[in-house]
């Protein structure tokens, strides 16, 4: 027993070491139910790493499983370094009747017990298999961090909620507690100071801040073993040295890289540094310091988007793209560096200033060329000697690190270079991906592909928006940002279609090589322009070799066909469609027949239809036809007078609706474009059959008519009859009063602004809220002190109330 007693001695002082060397430890567990971004996956690392925890075998944590009064104290002995103890404990009588002998837990449980961090529940039992509350395990916690005398229940919850050990844990005091929250819990209590009594008993705090003191596990644990501290901002970092304010230490396992610029104790014992905590440190990441930055201030993009600004002190240090520059801010040449980079902002002593600016500026991307693998030169562009003497780099691709043999002649790479082209970090990328384009769209330089995704251009790209034609396939190219870097038209061949044709002709160049073209309109209402290729085959299956006569000839215009497509715009195969009925048809639209002479054709879903009269031919849906007698051309097809082929050769009354909306921009696509507007809130597109672009800005409130295929026809900007513009003057639930004029507002009005980025040039536009429209103010005598928005306001030209409102 007096053994025990000493090794108890030596082990309290161990376990503040134990606990203490546990800092930063990554969030990568061994178990396949502990996901890398769960709110428990840091804490159970940390406890793997110390080896507070193992597990509950076949891989797992358990993290979902309740904790038993077992495992409790085993993962409490373990923190404060008794697993030794625990196996001396284990020769010993078990204390509790309920805990054989041969139990898995029975070194822990007495041993929790002679130390008085746990107690039996009554009757001479412990209840080792019984499950824990969230409130006894926090009880078993703050024994373990030698508070004393706390009241059960609400002692014990008050203090752990003092310490910040139940933030962000929402399970209720009473309930079982899971061992993935647990986790937490533990792994706060290991960063809590151990408390010590005065010899009235009471704790020992420090008077400015009202908590404990005294040193924490961390301090105390290593200055046991004979560490020393050092406090210093972090410069002059190799391979195996670092230099902490005046002191050169040996890095260690500490990744002092990380470091730089900022002020930290360092733990060192033998000139070696064991870790490193940061202290009074402010850190601003930036996703672009902009133009407007001089020598004493910063502009910075933040992280929410908005441009903000901070002085830099006298004595800044610059490091750019990995070197650290001998020359400050205020140099011409640094501050160009450091302009339009992306940068880590350090203010080491608090005093509102940045001591250190670390910059990192990536080239526009290129395409690596040949590569050099003896010499390891990268050719692209420019050219990166890789092996060079007293060169280092990093290189990354597709997000993941990865070697100079990992890259690839054709992969896209972005280089950030030192001045002195001795440190090289690279991004590389060989992502592909191939699809048919949908959509183009000039304003944004964005294209969408069939797949749903949307892809811009990257810097420098070889191809833009005008190389991409919808409806075709491309292969592209992606940059390390996933931005479109080049591409390349993949030959496709589609499988049949029908269309009408509406024009043919031919062309003839200069060596007497004639080409045929058809143009026509597809049942989506597009049109299209396609070559005969030579040899080209008819639907019969002949392949016919005098294309004139027995293709161009025989197709008419305004006659429909049958054809296949390749994606070089060419028929590979055609076939003209005859239309064998004739007349004048009587139309059900509810049993969705047709009439002719006494004879019934058969309207289905997948009858083609084309009203063809005086110079409109567009495709139409049967419910356009209307009722009545209607002049028709049609095909049949099957046994049962269904209709292939449907030819209208009569007025129709277009069925449209009338609509009002403000202008979103617009997208090129097969046969027109897409028009992006929001109606009564509500962001939609609409399909435009023309290729005659908008020239609206963002923010236009437009009038269109939409007919009953969805596509929008009629484009234009609202009257000025039913719109305002100007200053607010004065606004209210009902009112509002638009440099003079007064109109009642819809209490349903749609509010919109105008996104601008930090330039102040107008990018989209966005839904807001009624509250962000600012009223001019002026002062008692009048005079305006603050100016009212600027908006566009359109009135319903029926009900005389603004629905819609633009602030500009």
């Amino acid at each position: 027993m007096k053994s025990l007693k000493k090794l108890i001695a030596f082990a309290v002082s161990f376990a503040l070491v134990f606990s203490a060397m546990a800092v930063g430890f990554a969030a990568t567990t061994p178990f396949t139910d502990v996901k890398d971004d769960a709110s428990y996956a840091s804490a159970v690392a940390r406890l793997v790493a110390l080896d507070i925890t193992k597990g509950v075998g076949d891989g797992k944590f358990g993290v979902d499983q309740p904790v038993t009064r077992a495992q409790m104290v085993t993962f409490v002995n373990r923190m404060l370094g008794y697993e030794g103890l625990a196996e001396m404990a284990k020769a010993e009588k078990s204390v509790f009747k309920d805990v054989p002998q041969n139990y898995w837990a029975v070194g822990h449980i007495n041993l929790a017990y002679k130390m008085g961090l746990a107690k039996g529940v009554g009757d001479g039992k412990f209840d080792p298999n019984g499950q824990l509350t969230y409130a006894q395990a926090l009880a078993f916690v703050l024994r373990a961090l030698n508070y004393k005398n706390l009241e059960w229940p609400y002692g014990y919850i008050a203090q752990a909620q003092k310490l910040g050990l139940t933030a962000g844990i929402n399970v209720g005091y009473n309930d079982i507690i899971k061992r993935g929250d647990l986790a937490i819990v533990l792994d706060r209590a290991l960063d809590c100071t151990v408390v010590s009594y005065d010899a009235s008993g009471n704790i020992v705090v420090d008077p400015n801040t009202g908590l404990p003191k005294g040193q924490t596990l961390l301090a105390s644990g290593l200055t046991y073993l004979g560490y020393t501290q050092i406090t210093g901002v972090v410069t002059n970092v190799t391979a195996t040295q670092a230099t902490v304010g005046s002191t050169t230490v040996n890095v260690g396992s500490v990744d002092f890289k990380s470091l730089i610029g900022q002020n930290v104790t360092v733990y060192v014992k033998n000139g070696t540094a064991l870790i490193a905590v940061p202290t009074g440190n402010t850190i601003i990441t930036t996703t672009q310091i902009t133009n407007d930055t001089v020598a004493g201030t910063i502009y910075y993009v933040a992280s929410d988007n908005t441009v903000k600004t901070i002085p830099v002190a006298d004595n800044n240090v610059v490091i750019y793209n990995g070197q650290t520059l001998t020359t400050k801010l205020s140099d011409s040449t640094t501050l160009e560096y450091v302009k339009g980079s992306s940068a880590t902002l350090i203010d080491n002593n608090n005093d509102g200033k940045v001591e250190y600016i670390i910059a990192t500026k990536y080239a526009a991307p290129e395409k690596i060329r040949f590569i050099d693998a003896t010499n390891k030169v990268v050719y692209a562009n420019g050219t990166y000697n890789l092996g060079a003497a007293n060169v280092t780099y990093t290189i990354t691709k597709n997000g993941k690190a990865a070697t100079f043999a990992d890259l690839a002649v054709g992969d896209v790479i972005q280089v950030a270079a030192s001045p002195n082209n001795l440190i090289y970090n690279i991004l590389a990328s060989s992502n592909t991906v191939t699809g048919k384009v949908v959509e183009v769209k000039p304003l944004t330089q964005t294209i969408k592909l069939d797949n749903g995704a949307e892809y811009g251009f990257a810097t420098g790209a070889q191809v833009n928006t005008s190389n991409f034609t919808p409806g075709n396939t491309y292969t592209l190219y992606l940059d390390p940002n996933g931005k479109i870097y080049d591409a390349k038209a993949v030959t496709t061949t589609y499988a049949a279609n029908y269309a009408y044709v509406v024009a043919k002709g031919s062309t003839t160049d200069a060596f007497g090589n004639t080409t045929y073209k058809f143009k026509i309109v597809k049942p989506d209402g597009t049109t299209a322009v396609y070559d005969l290729v030579n040899n080209v085959t008819a639907y019969d299956g002949t392949v016919q070799t005098d294309v004139y006569q027995n293709i161009y000839s025989v197709v008419d215009i305004n006659s429909p066909i049958i054809y296949d497509v390749n994606a070089n715009g060419q028929f590979t195969n055609i076939k003209k469609i005859d239309l064998t009925v004739t007349g004048t048809a009587a139309v059900n639209q509810t049993n969705k027949t047709l009439t002719i002479n006494n004879t019934t054709y058969y309207v289905t879903d997948s009858t083609v239809i084309y009203q063809v009269y005086d110079t409109t031919v567009k495709p139409i849906k049967f419910a356009d036809i209307g009722t009545g007698d209607k002049k028709v051309k049609l095909s049949t097809t099957g046994l049962f007078n269904q209709v292939q082929y449907l030819e209208v050769n009569d007025v129709i009354t277009p069925i449209t609706t009338a609509t009002v909306g403000v202008y979103k921009g617009y997208a090129l696509v097969a046969g027109g474009y897409k028009l992006y507007v929001n109606v009564n809130g509500t962001d939609t597109a609409y399909t435009v059959l023309t290729t005659t672009t908008p020239t609206f800005v963002y923010g236009d409130i437009i009038t269109f008519s939409v007919d009953s295929q969805g596509n929008a026809y009629n484009i234009a900007l609202a009257p000025a009859a039913n719109t305002v513009s100007g200053e607010v003057y004065a606004i209210s639930n009902a009112f509002i009063n638009i440099a003079g004029t007064v109109k009642p507002i819809d209490p349903a009005v749609k509010v919109f602004k105008l996104v601008k980025d930090t330039s102040g040039n107008v990018t989209g536009v966005t839904a807001a809220s009624f509250g962000e429209i600012v009223p001019q103010q002026t002062d008692i005598t009048g005079a305006v002190v603050i100016n009212g928005s600027n908006v566009k306001a359109y009135a319903d030209p029926t009900s005389g109330k603004v629905t819609i409102i633009v602030i500009q």
